[in-house]
């Protein structure tokens, strides 16, 4: 079993901030605007100190703490009683479940519980039922108080606590606990203001609005259809991992024979994800400021952030990406010739009018997409309606450009456009397309289920995907001066040295080698 390495990076880099619900599927995402909107000014610029103007946040917004629709739990239990009056009992039969390695992909949350210092894994997994808004509350300071407590005592978590930490399904749909109003909750809020720093009490308060997570039948089905394409195994990085669903519901053999990486902004989530997955290593940062390789990992997969901002990375900011689409160009970057990207995405990075889609079109194979029902989140307490999309790249460096179907936009409703390739492969879209005029006079487009269930339309389009396109790359070990910098590398800062086994190193922006020995022969 290979062990996680801790990775530390610094935190002190300027943030931007989160938007609400209304800019990021307002105006900005019709199909007259570009990424920024041209009608009006933009609140939200790059936030840094080399550029020669500066724009400062409005302070009285919300902080960019936690993404939009990024992965967390999504499971559920039995009822239980009020944490006023009693503990929550992590091991009840009737809230968790205990997990054979060799069942592989179950229908819920399987994060690894080891006992003591043993190789043996053992997975717990929920429910996939919908929480209740009383139960999901409930959970998360179940959740928090265990994680609390293993924080100040500077120890690793349980089997026991690891079943209890899996409680955490985040604070979206959950305005009621943060409002001061609310005599409902009063004793959970005062609770909460206790056990969370101020910083992270403000951060879970704004995340009731952005933060949205991934029903567990769409990650598994993800990873059906990169099973299909040939991927096993390999350099897996999730880009915005919430608490880790996506890293939990990988198969054992995925699991235990990948070096994996989690990247998450949001202090509590990525500390629960740290406890969770003890081979996994987890960095508590934003997926910009991430100190990982490029051209290195086989797999790159996520929910990502969906926002009507760009944020800092020096390397892109000449495409003026707005987040979700960023996400796929750093992507690209990172993961290595051929290897694969699934990431999930609002509707505009195929529908909007970036030149997103031309960017990825010269450097990877579109393997294919698909469009989920706009009502897909809302059974993780999401309480809004957003269409959204899967793409599935393969990165091909050789690739001769050409005309592609994913660049056509043509109208398709009275006021919208959608992406040619869903236009020609309507399977690909799971319900029927209409548009909408929201509260705030713009249209959108809508996808209404159609009878079927997620799990009957992904099983039809399976084979529209090429099958065992995934070619794993060869290890050669090799004794040459430059060693490709890895995870375990990553975390010395560019242009440091370093010793390992009494030999020093030095490392550049890509590669580290040795300098000389330290010890001298005798």
């Amino acid at each position: 079993m290979r062990r996680k390495k801790k990775v530390e990076v610094n935190k002190n880099a300027h943030r931007i901030e989160q938007l609400s619900l209304f800019e990021i599927f307002g105006d900005d995402l019709s199909n007259n605007n570009s990424e920024t909107s041209s009608r009006e000014e933009p609140r939200i610029v790059y936030h840094f100190e080399t550029e020669e103007t500066v724009r400062e946040p409005d302070p009285t917004t919300i902080p960019r703490s936690e993404y939009p629709l990024q992965p967390s739990l999504a499971g559920s239990v039995e009822s239980i009683s009020d944490l006023r009056e009693s503990e929550l009992s992590a091991t009840d039969p009737s809230q968790t479940e205990t997990f054979n390695a060799s069942q592989g992909i179950d229908n819920g949350m399987d994060p690894i519980a080891e006992s003591n210092e043993s190789e043996v894994s053992q997975r717990v997994h929920l429910n996939s039922n919908p929480l209740s808004t009383e139960q999901k509350i409930q959970y998360n300071i179940e959740s928090i108080r265990v994680l609390k407590s293993i924080q100040k005592e500077n120890r690793k978590a349980s089997a026991e606590e690891k079943m209890t930490l899996a409680l955490f399904s985040g604070w979206g749909g959950c305005p009621q606990v943060f409002n001061e109003d609310d005599h409902k909750y009063l004793i959970e809020r005062n609770e909460l203001k206790e056990l969370l720093t101020v910083k992270e009490y403000q951060d879970a308060k704004a995340s009731t609005l952005t933060s949205f997570y991934t029903p567990l039948s769409v990650i598994s089905n993800v990873y059906k259809i990169i099973d299909h394409l040939g991927f096993k195994s390999g350099k897996i990085i999730e880009t915005s991992m919430g608490t880790g669903n996506f890293i939990g519901l990988m198969n054992e053999d995925m699991y235990q024979e990948s070096d994996i990486c989690g990247i998450e902004i949001d202090e509590i989530s990525s500390a629960i994800a740290d406890f969770l997955y003890d081979k996994v290593s987890v960095l508590n940062t934003g997926y910009e400021t991430n100190p990982l390789p490029k051209d290195y990992f086989d797999l790159a997969i996520s929910n990502v952030p969906f926002g009507n901002f760009q944020i800092h990375d020096k390397d892109f900011n000449q495409y003026h990406f707005n987040i979700h689409n960023y996400f796929f160009a750093k992507a690209l970057s990172q993961v290595r010739n051929g290897g694969l990207i699934a990431l999930i995405t609002a509707t505009d990075t195929m529908d909007g009018s970036s030149r997103i889609m031309d960017y990825i079109n010269e450097r990877a194979d579109i393997l294919g997409a698909i469009r989920l029902p706009n009502d897909t989140f809302m059974e993780n307490g999401a309480n809004t309606q957003v269409t959204s999309d899967i793409l599935f790249l393969r990165r091909n460096d050789e690739k001769a450009i050409s005309q592609s179907i994913f660049l056509s936009k043509p109208m398709f409703t009275e006021h919208r456009v959608m992406n040619e390739y869903f236009i020609q492969y309507p399977e690909m879209v799971f319900g029927h397309v209409g548009e909408r005029k929201t509260q705030y006079g713009n249209y959108e487009l809508t996808v209404n289920k159609d009878g079927k269930d997620l799990e009957q339309h992904f099983d039809e389009v399976l084979s529209f995907f090429p099958e065992n396109i995934y070619e794993e790359q060869e290890q050669n070990i090799s004794e040459d001066l430059l060693i490709p910098i890895d995870i375990k590398h990553s975390i010395y800062p560019i242009n440091a040295y370093f010793i390992e086994k009494d030999v020093l190193h030095y490392r550049d922006e890509n590669y580290y080698y040795a300098v000389k020995n330290t010890r001298s022969n005798k």
